[in-house]
Order: structure tokens, then C-alpha cells, then sequence
């Protein structure tokens, strides 16, 4: 079972867990009607009256029995639920269709949370640690899934026996130092996690990332909209990248110095530029067919 797997079974495995959690919706086995002693067509006033009448009765102030907390507690909740008519009409939907569960439980939650009977805090909490497990993981997985891909590849292999001085490479052995050695992967799946890619810290670090973004546009339209600038290298790199449809990491990180050197001076940021240079490509793609058979 790969990492990923592992996250959704996570995932499942969390959701039954609330849902086994919160089985009781509400006022719990008992019905809240049955709480406060009155008929499921009780007016608003006699159930009023019956929570006056038990609370006077169980309040920890005035009685100290052990139990007496629990049930002032559970009386408390009924008339939380019955007082108000919109709570109410749901738990009552509730009582009439007990077979949808998923249905109740969202109601239950809705009652619960929005409600402010829990603090937003922990809800959100627990939320976002599954997200970054989850996140980790899949990263992971999808790292681990692109390496032993090109592991298999008989250019990589044939670049880590030559970085082993011609010697056979067992590939269940490669180390990410000698797999990086010999292969630059663009993208964030091009390297393992690290605690810098934690989804907290992204989300703490994101409106540094779009001041970063925003001054960068900004910047750009300054010195090359405004003040007609030239571009320098880098700004051309970009351009190219961008005519061209690839990331720019791979720009950076996959091409050869030859390859970017031979790219930049034909300027493709230039539409016309570009058109000829994709004419050139589909032509030779088609003679490579042609006399490649």
C-alpha cells in the first residue's frame, strides 16, 4: 500500500471515527421530548414550563445528588433543541427518518457548530491536521511515484552507472542524493517534502507569497510596459518559457546551457518568431516519421 492509499484510508478511517463519535444525535438515546417529560405536540409553553419545573429540580445548586449535573445538563439540551422552531422542525425530521443518517448528522452538525456550541477553534484544528497528513502524504507518493518511473528509464540508468564509474547500479538502492546527482526534476513533485511545505506554514506564509507575486507584476510592468526596458537574460528565460508552454523550473533546472543559448537567440517571445519556429518543429517532426519507418 503506497502513501497515498495510506492518506485516503487516514481520511475514511476519520470520518467513521466521528461518525461513531456522534452516533447520539442531539439529547443522545433518549428522545429530548422524553427529557422533558412532554408530547412530541407540545406547545412552546408547556415545554417552557417543563424545563423550568425539571431545572428547579436538578440544578447542581440545589440538588447534590451525583446525577443531578448530567441530568440538568441533558434537560438543558432539550430545551435548547425544542425551544427554537428552525432546531426543532429538524429534529423532528429527525425522529420521523432515522435511515438518513447522513442527512441527520448534518443537521446534528449544523446545530452543534453553528450554534456556537463548540469553539470554531476546535473544529478547524482537527480539519487542518488531516489536510496537512493528508497533503504530506500525497506529495510523497506522488515523489516517490515519478522517481521509480524514471528509475526504470534506460537513459537514467545508464547515467547512474556511468556516475558509478561503469559499475551495475542496484536501483532498489538509489539514494536521493545519487538520483539527484544524475536527474533535476522540475516542479514541486521533483523533490520530497520538507517541514517548510507543511500546510500550516503555507497557509502562514501566504500573504508573503502574494506580496511576492503582486510586487513581481508590478515590477514588471515598470520597467518593460512603462520604461521599455530590455530584458535581461532571466526576463528572456521566463519569455521563452512562457512562449513555449513549459514551466519554468524545467527551463531552469531540465535544458542544457546549449539549449536554453540556442532558444533565446531566436527570440520566440516574438509572435512571429514563435510561428516559424513551430512551423520548423511540425516539419521536422514529420520527416523524422517519414524516414524514421
Amino acid at each position: 500500500m503506497n502513501s497515498l492509499s495510506h492518506a485516503y484510508l487516514l481520511v475514511v478511517l476519520l470520518f467513521a471515527w466521528l461518525s461513531l463519535a456522534n452516533a447520539d444525535f442531539f439529547c443522545g438515546e433518549r428522545s429530548c421530548y422524553d427529557v422533558l417529560n412532554v408530547a412530541q405536540n407540545a406547545t412552546n409553553s408547556q415545554i417552557k414550563k417543563a424545563f423550568y419545573k425539571l431545572s428547579l429540580t436538578y440544578h447542581p445548586d440545589k440538588n447534590k445528588s451525583p446525577e443531578a449535573e448530567d441530568v440538568f445538563r441533558s434537560v438543558a439540551t432539550a430545551y435548547e433543541v425544542l425551544s427554537v422552531e428552525k432546531t426543532r422542525k429538524e429534529y423532528d425530521d429527525v425522529l420521523q427518518h432515522p435511515e438518513r443518517y447522513w442527512r441527520n448528522y448534518y443537521a446534528y452538525a449544523r446545530y452543534r457548530y453553528g450554534a456556537g456550541h463548540i469553539p470554531v477553534w476546535k473544529v478547524l484544528t482537527p480539519v487542518v491536521i488531516l489536510c496537512t497528513i493528508a497533503h504530506w502524504m500525497y506529495w510523497q507518493s506522488r515523489y516517490q511515484s515519478l522517481r521509480r518511473l524514471l528509475l526504470q528509464n534506460p537513459k537514467v540508468q545508464a547515467r547512474l552507472k556511468l556516475a558509478n564509474q561503469g559499475q551495475e547500479v542496484d536501483l532498489a538502492s538509489v539514494n536521493d542524493d545519487d538520483f539527484d546527482s544524475v536527474v533535476q526534476i522540475g516542479g514541486w513533485q521533483g523533490r520530497p517534502p520538507t517541514w517548510k511545505d507543511l500546510l500550516p506554514i503555507k497557509i502562514a506564509l501566504m500573504p508573503l507569497a502574494i506580496h511576492d507575486v503582486l510586487y513581481w507584476h508590478l515590477r514588471w510592468m515598470i520597467r518593460f510596459s512603462i520604461l521599455k526596458q530590455e530584458y535581461g537574460v532571466m526576463e528572456q528565460g521566463y519569455l521563452t518559457a512562457q512562449a513555449l508552454q513549459i514551466p519554468y523550473n524545467i527551463w531552469s533546472g531540465q535544458m542544457t546551457d546549449e539549449q536554453r543559448a540556442e532558444l533565446l537567440e531566436r527570440q520566440l517571445w516574438i509572435p512571429q518568431n514563435l510561428a516559424e519556429y513551430r512551423k520548423e518543429m511540425i516539419s521536422a517532426r514529420k520527416s523524422k516519421k517519414r524516414y524514421g519507418r
